[in-house]
């Protein structure tokens, strides 16, 4: 059982659940350090007023 939450957890699933219960939820990517808009049919990179990219931790 612990696999497969772990597995579940891995691919974003624990997110778009929360998007679909709020709308939306906050990811950060640590590989990159960008925060993205979960969504629950998909994401986008979270942009800034002059459309930058807006870093973890912002």
């Amino acid at each position: 059982m612990i696999a497969t939450l772990l597995t579940l957890t891995a691919c974003g699933w624990v997110n778009r659940q929360i998007g679909y219960l709020t709308g939306y939820s906050l990811v950060c990517v640590e590989e990159t350090h960008v925060l993205y808009v979960q969504f629950p049919t998909g994401a986008a990179v979270l942009v800034d007023a002059d459309g930058k990219p807006k870093a973890c931790g912002q």
